[in-house]
């Protein structure tokens, strides 16, 4: 489904004055995407700490709670004090007074409230959306005001739409009290159109599936899946082509917006290569194909995703030395150290909390990677402040890893919304291979 925050406003019949978003550029408002229907509206007095007049909006209520008339209020309410002498009709009596002061002083701060909108923002019930009704849409220029350290970055991907974030405020606190911080964050190994899998019959039958989609190239019928559950004795052969030699747009903007972002907070970093997880996904149907096939089609998979990975490890060793930041370790199938450390650290969060118990049995082991991803930083260095750094449809496996994990991490997410491809419908994971947009 194709959006942007204007269209998004528009849906609700809101107008960009009635909300938090006046300052934000036209760009910003009509960057488009492609997300589900999962986005909705909030009074902006719910998420204020989200946005950089937030300071501006406690000093003004604090400025305002020193008025004559609202000290007086606060000073009768604090007389009303119950001692243990109190008669019954004494006692039903100063709990009415109570009552009666703690309203008139909660339409007074409801009045100082609105209007202290109405200065910072033009209106005094201005709206802010939401994604999930958790994630609060803001800006990157947001952002920067807000966390100085964020003030040099420039980079186009987070700077150019909307950014979905939860607890700013709380990362901001966490950066200012030097408290060590990590990030996690690494793009998807690849996307729509960009492995196929080709089947053929003892029949000489050849059938062209997509990786991701698992469907017969660009038509939704059949998953391969199924096919293969229902047919594994009449397969002959199973084979991949890859058709991917660069990284897209997003991948390598992805990349170069983390290290920007672990640059400019001095911070450690781990990037992920997914390749262990996309490898794993095949267990979901070689159980169904003879065992030599299955061991043909799991070896020639895993030679493509280790080539594909090869792609990133290249670039990110590019952006390394362009940015001159090495404080990184980099979790992929063939860095076996880290990926051994991964296993063992999260077993014990997992066995007590993981909800994924309705996914397929042959599913587990990848979402049992895409959902612990987020807190490796703390597995390897046993840092608990981590910055989850991520495109928006990542927000269940950093939403399931936050529930996981939740005494010990404070995950801060912050999730960017990947632009469209030259299709101008769906974005570059999701795109032909001809509309996606390659750079390197």
């Amino acid at each position: 489904m194709r959006n942007s925050v204007n269209a998004i406003l528009e849906n609700y019949e809101i107008n960009i004055k009635e909300t938090v978003y006046s300052k934000i550029s036209e760009k910003a408002l009509n960057y488009g995407f492609n997300m589900g229907d999962y986005f909705s509206l909030t009074d902006a007095k719910n998420v204020i700490d989200t946005f950089s007049e937030y300071q501006e909006y406690l000093s003004m209520m604090e400025k305002y709670k020193q008025s004559a008339e609202y000290v007086t209020l606060k000073q009768a309410l604090d007389a009303k004090v119950q001692n243990e002498h109190i008669s019954p009709e004494e006692l039903r009596k100063l709990r009415h007074e109570k009552k009666q002061l703690k309203h008139e002083l909660g339409l007074l701060e409801k009045e100082y409230e609105l209007e202290a909108f109405y200065k910072l923002f033009g209106n005094d019930s201005p709206k802010a959306i939401t994604y999930l009704d958790v994630f609060v849409g803001t800006s990157f220029e947001n952002m920067k005001e807000k966390i100085k350290e964020f003030t040099e970055i420039s980079n186009v991907l987070i700077e150019d739409g909307p950014i979905f974030v939860k607890d700013l405020d709380k990362l901001k606190q966490t950066i200012h009290d030097k408290k060590e911080i990590a990030i996690e964050s690494g793009p998807c190994l690849f996307g729509v159109d960009e492995v196929l899998m080709m089947v053929e019959t003892k029949k000489g039958e050849k059938l062209e599936f997509d990786f991701v989609t698992e469907v017969l190239k660009y038509k939704f019928e059949d998953s391969y899946i199924e096919y293969i559950k229902r047919n594994g004795d009449s397969i002959a052969d199973v084979y991949f082509i890859n058709k991917k030699n660069k990284l897209d747009f997003v991948e390598l903007e992805h990349l170069k917006a983390q290290f920007l972002l672990a640059q400019k907070l001095n911070c450690k970093m781990v990037v992920t290569i997914p390749d262990m997880s996309y490898i794993k996904s095949l267990n979901s149907f070689t159980d169904f194909l003879n065992q030599d096939l299955a061991q043909k089609v799991v070896g020639n998979f895993t030679a493509i995703a280790y080539k594909i990975a090869d792609l990133y490890l290249h670039k990110i060793a590019e952006i390394s030395d362009e940015y001159g930041f090495s404080n990184y370790e980099i979790l992929h199938a063939r860095n076996t150290e880290l990926l051994e450390l991964f296993y063992s650290k999260r077993e014990v969060f997992l066995e007590r909390k993981f909800k994924a118990r309705k996914a397929k049995p042959e599913n587990l082991e990848p979402i049992k990677d895409y959902v612990t991803f987020t807190a490796f930083p703390y597995y390897l260095w046993g840092i608990t402040n981590i910055l989850a750094f991520n495109n928006l449809r990542e927000v269940h496996s950093i939403s399931e890893c936050k529930y996981i994990h939740e005494k010990k991490l404070n995950i801060f997410p912050m999730f960017y919304m990947r632009p469209l491809s030259l299709d101008n419908e769906n974005d570059c994971y999701f795109a032909k291979q001809e509309f996606k947009i390659y750079r390197g």
